[in-house]
């Protein structure tokens, strides 16, 4: 995906990333791929449309930025685990002040 995404700037279709892969690095099964971009949709880090995969569109400016995709994408996550790890702090604060 790095590949086609930040070099080639475009997006790739599962046949065009296996025969990437198999030039590269060494034949993959078809399903194996499958699966692993099923996976990397499910995270968030992946968008399909068309036969086509792609990394999730930035809120703003280039997607063939790596830069920015990568800001856009990790920041996102961050304040969702930043979030996540307030409220547990909060919770234990709660619980430890009545006893």
């Amino acid at each position: 995906m790095v590949y086609f995404q930040f070099i080639r700037k475009q997006d790739p279709t599962v046949k065009e990333m296996s025969e990437y892969i198999g030039k590269n690095w060494k034949p993959i099964n078809e399903k194996t791929l499958r699966y692993h971009l099923l996976r990397m949709k499910k995270m968030g880090f992946l968008e399909n449309g068309e036969g086509k995969f792609s990394f999730k569109h930035p809120a703003a400016g280039d997607r063939f930025d790596a830069y920015n995709w990568s800001s856009s994408i990790f920041d996102s996550f961050y304040k969702e685990v930043s979030a996540k790890i307030g409220e547990v702090v909060k919770e234990i604060k709660n619980k430890n002040a009545v006893i």
